[in-house]
């Protein structure tokens, strides 16, 4: 469960294939590099059955819950946008920071609970093939109707939370971010610098 009070964190492109804006959840899809798309194949040619994703990250177990700004949500951001290449480009395609707070509790599955084991899969679906865990997506997503997404180990980085936002949880996004920048503004550059360190990451 996400609460009003609980701070989420992107990484999102503005330009490049597919852009969109912090807000806005993309309905193209599935993609081959992202694990939790509930799209559905035929979505490309049929947008009346369109579903929508953002990925997100939330701080880690060990963040106080007192800390106004999680940035070890911003780590797990950095590593899982990066990872490919393991070069932090602040300026590839345009990407922005935003930091925002859900209007209401948001209704998420998590898959590091017992209840993946009890429906017969198993933590791979957090770092194994994209293509099984998007279909494990979209079985949840249509079964599940209440539910706003799913919450998972992060890939690349075990401490990090990795969340996929469905397109139900438009209604929890608010109109104002808590931080809105780009990511290659200034500010954010010893903070990029530091968590490039800690994942052995470029940053340039």
């Amino acid at each position: 469960m996400i609460r009003e009070t609980d701070r989420l964190t992107r990484i999102y492109a503005r330009t490049g294939r597919h852009p969109v804006d912090w807000f806005t959840f993309r309905t193209a899809g599935p993609l081959a590099t992202m694990r939790f798309d509930p799209h559905e194949p035929a979505q490309a040619t049929e947008p009346e059955v369109a579903r929508g994703v953002q990925y997100v990250a939330s701080a880690d177990a060990t963040t106080p819950p007192t800390s106004l700004v999680p940035w070890s949500a911003l780590a797990t951001c950095l590593a899982e946008v990066f990872q490919d290449t393991r070069v932090i480009d602040p300026a590839d395609a345009d990407r922005w920071v935003v930091m925002w707070s859900p209007r209401r509790r948001l209704r998420l599955l998590d898959l590091t609970s017992d209840w993946l084991v009890r429906a017969g899969g198993n933590q791979a679906i957090s770092s194994g093939p994209r293509a099984p865990a998007q279909q494990w997506a979209r079985w949840i997503y249509d079964t599940y109707e209440e539910l706003d997404g799913v919450v998972a180990a992060a890939s690349t980085r075990g401490r990090g939370r990795s969340i996929a936002l469905w397109d139900r949880a438009a209604t929890a996004v608010g109109d104002h971010p808590l931080l809105h920048r780009p990511l290659s503004s200034p500010g954010p550059r010893p903070i990029l610098a530091h968590h490039a360190d800690k994942l052995g990451y470029i940053l340039v």
